[in-house]
């Protein structure tokens, strides 16, 4: 008898827990997904095989507490609907729900939503999240910056795994190849997923549209700042929008349009300091350079994969003297050293979740140690 786990989505159409449905399905699991509808939704979506029900609908910007109440009513029908099966939470709050029904769960933490909240709530929060992963089942971090910040210490409880946002399998097959400029006086900078980061994203892609009409930047995705974009374009004929892509499907398509990745994400908040975002295993992946912020977990990461820059983004100055230094040649050397890298390491690879959830199912005991 296959085991049942039971996901719910605060958003369905994240390819992030798309990719982890997936590889459990693979892994020979019983998957039904629950999950709300959102604005700005991509174009990903679940094959026919997944069973898929949505109980709800989320307008982005919604406030948190009605948020809350939308969520308890949906989460309330679908504990009692699967009384055997065991919960993937894939945001604090369904854990939080999961954890005061009594049920089991294992917890995903690839961002923190109440770091956004007034600084004197995040210790209650940061309280309950480590109720939350102690709780669990099994926690799954995407990046080892999540653990630093809610532990503060090296020691690892046993039900933890890291799991970073690393690609779907789906692209194994793909043959790699290293950067290859044909026109010597034109580069592509993309920025690829959901529109966020007026103050670092949009002032990069701007300098560009303005000093260096020679180059070119491209959006890819969705999102609230699209209208913001779309102004760009109209002002900038370098500056291009292409809206709404399918992950993995359309990636190969998107990255040999690409010569640098721009991930220079807005670090006024503690979320973009200290994760490790899909991003970088594509760019690493598709052999393409990469663009972070400074001072930030994923500027550590590239520099010791010697993948990219780290700049300083909320800089004019600074962007336009970092564009006028790009070489080239220096391009086209860290994309060689990139496709060195093995692509097995780049594809997410869910053995130890397998493992964690079967331990479950097995003994429905797990041992914390905190």
């Amino acid at each position: 008898m296959k085991h049942k786990i039971v996901f719910l989505q605060a958003a369905l159409r994240n390819s992030h827990f798309i990719k982890r449905v997936l590889s459990l399905r693979d892994g020979g699991f019983d998957i039904k997904v629950y999950g709300f509808e959102r604005d700005n939704e991509n174009a990903n979506f679940f094959p026919k095989d997944i069973s898929v029900e949505i109980i709800g609908y989320m307008t982005n910007g919604k406030n948190y507490l009605s948020r809350l109440s939308t969520l308890q009513q949906g989460l309330n029908k679908v504990f009692i609907e699967n009384p055997d099966a065991i919960f993937y939470a894939t945001t604090f709050d369904i854990g939080f729900f999961c954890w005061k029904a009594n049920r089991p769960y294992i917890y995903e933490i690839s961002d923190f939503v109440y770091v956004n909240f007034p600084v004197i709530l995040h210790p209650i929060f940061r309280f309950f999240d480590r109720i939350l992963v102690k709780k669990s089942k099994a926690t799954v971090l995407t990046s080892e910056g999540f653990h630093q910040y809610l532990f503060k210490r090296n020691n690892i409880a046993p039900n933890i795994l890291f799991l970073p946002n690393k690609l779907n399998k789906q692209v194994e097959n793909i043959k790699r190849e290293s950067l290859q400029t044909e026109n010597e006086k034109s580069l592509n900078f993309s920025f690829i997923g959901l529109y966020r980061y007026p103050n670092t994203i949009l002032r990069f892609a701007r300098i560009i549209g303005e000093y260096f009409p020679y180059y070119t930047f491209h959006f890819w995705g969705n999102g609230e700042l699209k209208n913001e974009i779309q102004a760009l374009t109209y002002k900038y004929p370098n500056i291009i929008e292409h809206g709404p892509f399918k992950n993995p499907d359309d990636l190969p398509t998107i990255y040999a349009k690409t010569d640098l990745v721009i991930a220079c994400y807005d670090t006024s908040t503690i979320n973009e300091r200290i994760a490790e975002p899909n991003k970088l295993y594509e760019a690493l992946f598709f052999c393409k350079p990469i663009i972070v912020s400074k001072h930030t977990y994923l500027a550590e990461k590239v520099e010791l994969l010697q993948c990219g820059y780290a700049i300083d983004p909320f800089n004019d100055e600074a962007i336009v003297t970092f564009i006028k230094q790009i070489s080239k040649e220096k391009l086209k050397a860290i994309s060689q050293h990139i496709s060195r890298i093995d692509s097995k390491l780049l594809i997410d690879d869910p053995k130890q979740l397998y493992h964690a959830i079967q331990n479950y199912f097995a003994s429905d005991t797990v041992l914390h140690k905190f």
